[in-house]
């Protein structure tokens, strides 16, 4: 029998308001650190570090009601990411990593922000 919920939506707000999504579209790479390994003839000796910002892509259903323009202006958005297996994340600071585009049916977005929290 199954008993563990998986992952297979989820759902996007853009500072407190739900856009909808196509199931299964939505990604988030949390940020954090990256550590870039330093070597020396004898082999690894530590590593240096850099912080990397959060992104989010999700596919953005195409309703009458996505205003394009307001979400290609925004910037300082708050982001949040929650699935339909109980997680849920807060990206701050964020704005769109390029223009969205008005398609049919669905269009492809990408936001990037401060390094995601637990919500």
């Amino acid at each position: 029998m199954a008993d563990k919920k998986f992952t297979g939506t989820a759902y996007i707000s853009l500072n407190g308001r739900r856009v909808g999504t196509v199931p299964g579209s939505g990604k988030l790479s949390p940020g954090g650190v990256v550590r870039t390994p330093l070597a020396i003839d004898g082999g690894v000796t530590g590593y240096t570090e850099k912080p990397q910002h959060a992104e989010i892509e999700c596919e953005i259903a195409m309703s009458g009601d996505v205003d394009i323009m307001e979400i290609n202006n925004a910037t300082d958005m708050t982001i949040m990411f929650e699935t339909d297996s109980g997680q849920a994340y807060v990206v701050r600071s964020a704005a769109v990593a390029e223009p969205v585009k008005h398609e049919a049916e669905k269009t492809a977005a990408k936001f990037f922000g401060s390094k995601a929290e637990a919500a």
